[in-house]
């Protein structure tokens, strides 16, 4: 329920008020509300005005549970449906909030204002995220990214990051590892890691990046290229020297810098369930907590630090030796091949 005149006084008659009510619904609910799909003239269907004058007393009763008598005050009514959605917003389905409103779809996962053709540009439910301020926020931004487009200047998006670092716990260090491409096939370095302390999601687990103490890879990506450090994880793993998590440490730095503080949470729940998951299919005798790392970089700096590129297209990987040292990082074709050649030069 909604009471829009809390906010805005002057939307209601003195002593009134406009009070929402709604609840999520199917779109084929009773073989599509009554209409067997022949939506043309739907409204004059008398088993759609049936159903929809149903779900409005089954609505206004849970109500009266909280609002005594609510029926007796009501001065004019208006309902909607799915159908009411769909005539006046041709949102497939009626549905209100776009795409499927779930962790795995939030955000990131969800498309994109950017689109491969050319001064095409998104907005909406169906991209930012469902709901009438996700969806405002994407106007504003969408609408400002086409601006920027145009001008050929750079914008700072309205749904873009705050600066504080969340579950981030220290940065002793400011240290940056220089490259002069992040695309060469490899690249060695003298400097050591930077000595960032990450929390791990799911785990708890603390992980300083220059202090882990044995043969170590870092795998760079985002939710869009997880699958791709999942096959490298894999690969790694495959070789007997480095099935134990005692041998070597394989951690997931998971750039974050492009959600807003607004979803962090669903990006933390996320990380939380992966953990879950593959915990329960580690090799018997593994410590979760050694074998399944996912460090959330929430700014990014640690990914750039590494002079990586952009890691939601590519993975890059980082390969440290005991003493924390970096022997090589990699951004590019056959990640697999040349994660190996790396740890090779630490066996």
């Amino acid at each position: 329920m909604t009471c829009y005149d809390i906010a805005d006084p002057d939307c209601a008659p003195e002593g009134g008020s406009v009070l929402n009510i709604f609840s999520l619904a199917d779109w084929n609910t009773d073989n599509q509300w009554g209409t067997g799909g022949n939506l043309e003239n739907y409204s004059d269907n008398p088993q759609y005005n049936e159903l929809k004058n149903a779900a409005t007393e089954a609505l206004l009763d849970r109500v009266e549970k909280i609002i005594p008598n609510l029926r007796k005050s009501i001065k004019y009514i208006e309902v909607g449906t799915p159908i009411t959605n769909w005539r006046y917003s041709r949102n497939v389905g009626g549905a209100i909030y776009g795409t499927e409103q779930t962790v795995e779809n939030a955000y990131t996962t969800r498309l994109n204002a950017k689109t491969p053709i050319k001064n095409l540009f998104l907005t909406g439910a169906w991209t930012f995220g469902g709901g009438m301020s996700a969806a405002l926020l994407s106007g504003r931004d969408t609408s400002r990214m086409v601006i920027g487009y145009m001008d050929g200047t750079t914008v700072t998006l309205m749904t873009a990051p705050s600066e504080e670092i969340s579950n981030q716990v220290s940065v002793s260090s400011e240290v940056e590892i220089k490259s002069s491409s992040s695309q060469l096939p490899v690249t060695n370095y003298q400097s050591s890691a930077p000595a960032v302390t990450f929390k791990a999601a799911g785990s708890g687990r603390e992980v300083t990046l220059n202090s882990i103490g044995k043969r170590s890879i870092l795998l760079f990506h985002t939710a869009d290229t997880s699958e791709d450090a999942e096959r490298i994880n894999k690969a790694v793993r495959a070789v007997d020297e480095y099935q134990a998590c005692t041998s070597i440490t394989i951690a997931n730095v998971v750039d974050l810098h492009s959600v807003p503080k607004l979803f962090r949470g669903f990006a933390e729940k996320s990380m939380r369930d992966s953990f879950e998951k593959a915990s329960k299919s580690i090799p018997q005798g593994q410590d979760p907590q050694d074998y399944v790392i996912i460090l959330p970089d929430w700014d990014g700096k640690t990914t750039k630090g590494f002079g990586l590129g952009d890691t939601s297209k590519v993975v890059g990987l980082a390969v440290l030796d005991e003493q924390g040292g970096v022997v090589g990082t990699y951004q590019g074709n056959e990640p697999e091949r040349h994660a190996l050649e790396l740890l090779k030069k630490v066996s």
